[in-house]
């Protein structure tokens, strides 16, 4: 079913997220069109198609028909270190709503993947005035019911239509997206989102390459843990534990999914 406001506004089971709510044929980016409103905590812009979508470190993201792109802003004051944990509520809520059709992981900080191939995208900014991050705009990128990719992308992309073989309901999954984040975000229990981000994470325990974009030489090892501030513990193949967040590294699994 193709994206409608009606259909969203009457089935989305929020007090805040979505509850402003705007949805476009296409823009550039939704990230960029959500900025041109005045702050309010959960408005939410969708659109079908993105002219400009970005990920993240920059990178272009993929946005043709059949793909569901949305942002939705979260006020109140924040430090920089909220982003990170933002990103992986975010990844939770995609990953749990997109279950419902089809297994699927979390790579590290902020893909969702299936089969090794990347299905989601997720991208958290701050805005800050006067040195203050006075809110954060969530933007989420799914290849929901795209029927094929080219280029660059064609062997490690997928959507959830050619993995489950099925249509999507485009309009059920952002509202089960949207309701899993507010409920999770507004979860008391921090420990207990955090337990279920490494229960869903396929980097947790898996070899990885950590790449400094510092260019300082990569090094290779264990992702052991992850800790509450969304870094991770990664044990080198020396027996050396190190820390790394996703500001500072990419992290690339040795086999499978690798970008």
């Amino acid at each position: 079913m193709a994206i409608d406001f009606e259909t969203i506004s009457k089935k989305l089971k929020t007090h805040n997220i979505g509850r402003n709510l705007h949805v476009y044929e296409t823009v550039s980016s939704t990230n960029d069109v959500i900025r041109n409103f005045a702050y309010d905590n959960g408005l939410t812009v969708i659109a079908k198609k993105q002219t400009n979508g970005r990920g993240r470190l920059g990178r272009s993201w993929a946005s043709g028909d059949g793909g569901i792109y949305l942002s939705f802003m979260l006020t109140r004051p924040f430090e920089v270190a909220d982003i990170p944990v933002i990103t992986i509520i975010a990844g939770i809520s995609v990953c749990l709503a997109i279950e419902r059709y089809v297994p699927c992981h979390i790579k590290w900080p902020n893909d969702i993947v299936i089969n090794g191939k990347k299905v989601c995208g997720i991208l958290a900014q701050g805005i800050s005035t006067d040195g203050k991050t006075d809110a954060v705009i969530v933007g989420i990128g799914i290849n929901a019911n795209t029927n094929a990719f080219s280029g660059d992308i064609e062997n490690t992309a997928t959507s959830i239509n050619l993995e489950c073989k099925k249509d999507i309901d485009e309009n059920a999954l952002i509202c089960n997206i949207l309701e899993n984040f507010e409920c999770l975000y507004y979860s008391t229990d921090k420990n207990a989102v955090m337990d279920i981000f490494k229960q869903k994470c396929i980097t947790l325990n898996s070899e990885v390459t950590v790449h400094f974009h510092s260019g300082k030489g990569d090094i290779k090892g264990v992702c052991t843990d992850i800790l509450p501030d969304a870094s991770l513990e990664v044990t080198t193949n020396g027996g050396e534990r190190i820390y790394v967040s996703s500001g500072e590294v990419s992290v690339r699994g040795i086999y499978g999914y690798a970008k």
